[in-house]
């Protein structure tokens, strides 16, 4: 008998810039990429902002589909982080009142919108009951049913099937724990239920062109996922202004040259013209972009502090740049400087990515594709 090959669904992700999907197959030696595609987002024109974005959006997702090999039409997708409200929040059950009472109690204080225009979730935090102050911590997640309609009607639109509509520190857990585990040998393995020491405690920083995601992860929990306005276009726009460059060209010195030298660097730039010149150029970038390193700084600080607040003075363990994060040099170093905290580039795809030389000119991409990793992930 001939075995069917399984796919995965196609992990969709539209942000603020891009769009991505990419989809997995199942393989003698694992899990494969079946295709994988990133595409800017069309600027929109005169009009109605929203629906020439959308249309704009589905266009794009078409032209995409054409000449790649995505097995069939079946989608999982997260919903844009600035169309979602995603609130850490403590519930505690008065008597006849169950959980998903609580929780829409919770909804009514903290939404800005009524409840009846809301799609609502919930995420329990304390997988084994109720913390000590007797209350139990969720993770409230809702969006307004508009968008929700809106998000759906763009994947339709595009002649895709929804599946099931994400949030991104889902995907950020599954991406992880996929890549950890991957990286083990097969006779140390973690069970379902075993506690996966890479991602306890840890801290995931997702940079992307305009806006950036902090997710905080304690075992399989998310503590906390949080998005700021804040991305690597910050950087490039003070480059483009401050040394009179094109957007290609501060965006490779950030990439190429980096935020100022490391101390192996300076030593052997000794008496190497060549390299005191690079590494005075990264003292110089550096110089400029950090007013921005000190935005994203004061973020990570305050996830920090409320991560400490929250579980009685435990720290983060590690961090990990994914993204464009992943791309600007040294920028481990700065984030590890910093915070005190171990901090390393990861790229999530890289399990996936051995031997296969057909995805050679699409390897340089890969790191942006975590979150999309992570939606392909959930039903594997």
């Amino acid at each position: 008998m001939f075995k069917m090959t399984r796919y995965s669904p196609i992990g969709l992700e539209i942000d603020l810039t891009s769009i991505k999907l990419i989809q997995l197959r199942e393989t003698p030696e694992g899990w494969r990429i079946q295709d994988m595609i990133v595409k800017d987002i069309p600027p929109v024109g005169a009009g109605d902002k929203d629906e020439g974005e959308e249309v704009g959006i589905i266009e794009t997702i078409r032209e995409m589909l054409k000449g790649t090999s995505f097995h069939g039409k079946v989608v999982v997708s997260a919903m844009p982080a600035s169309r979602l409200d995603i609130i850490p929040v403590k519930i505690s059950l008065s008597e006849g009142e169950n959980e998903e009472d609580a929780i829409i109690k919770e909804a009514k204080a903290h939404l800005s919108y009524g409840i009846d225009e809301a799609v609502i979730d919930y995420l329990p935090l304390d997988q084994n009951g109720q913390g000590r102050d007797g209350k139990q911590k969720s993770i409230l997640i809702a969006s307004k049913r508009e968008d929700v309609d809106r998000h759906i009607s763009i994947i339709k639109g595009a002649g895709l099937r929804p599946k099931a509509i994400d949030i991104s520190a889902c995907a950020v857990v599954r991406a992880m724990r996929y890549l950890y585990t991957a990286s083990l040998p097969p006779d140390s393995k973690p069970n379902k239920e075993d506690d996966n020491d890479e991602v306890k405690r840890s801290m995931v920083i997702n940079i992307k062109d305009l806006d950036t995601s902090i997710t905080v992860l304690c075992g399989n929990d998310i503590l906390l996922e949080r998005n700021i306005q804040w991305g690597i276009e910050n950087m490039i726009g003070l480059l483009m202004n401050n040394l009179k460059l094109d957007r290609r060209g501060a965006k490779e010195l950030l990439y190429k040259v980096g935020l100022s030298p490391t101390d192996a660097e300076k030593a052997h730039a000794d008496g190497d013209e060549r390299m005191e010149r690079m590494n005075r150029v990264a003292d110089t970038v550096y110089e400029i972009v950090s007013p921005q390193l000190e935005e994203l700084d004061q973020e990570i600080k305050k996830v920090m502090i409320y991560f400490s607040a929250e579980m009685q003075g435990i720290t983060i363990d590690t961090i990990y740049l994914i993204g464009r994060g992943f791309y600007i040099k040294n920028m481990e170093r700065y984030i590890e400087y910093t915070t005190g905290i171990t901090t390393s580039m990861v790229n999530p795809l890289a399990p996936f990515l051995n031997g296969d030389s057909s995805l050679n000119k699409k390897r340089g991409e890969a790191p942006y594709f975590g979150i999309t990793l992570g939606l392909a992930l959930r039903k594997i």
